[in-house]
């Protein structure tokens, strides 16, 4: 079994990255929310409740952007001792 010499490139690294980095802002920007204005509309455990509502749509949301500009990866140049197996 050879090891290919192909390097990875670094938008492999870097978005995932990058998206991590968005979700945890959006994280903190809900919970400041949660805690300058909406617990004092609807209470503690309302609120708590209703933060962590919008804090899963929000990550549905940017996770949906995320994959859906994301190019796909050929399995050819991926996996090729994988596909050798398949033959």
């Amino acid at each position: 079994m050879a090891l290919s010499t192909e390097s990875i490139r670094a938008s492999f690294f870097v978005y995932p990255l990058a998206l991590w980095v968005v979700m945890a802002a959006v994280a903190v920007a809900n919970g400041v929310f949660h805690e300058t204005a909406l617990i004092d509309r609807v209470g503690e455990y309302p609120g708590h409740v209703l933060l962590t509502a919008m804090l899963v749509v929000a990550i549905i949301v940017v996770a949906a952007a995320y994959f859906g500009t994301t190019p796909t990866i050929r399995k050819q140049s991926c996996w090729p001792s994988a596909r050798a197996g398949l033959s």
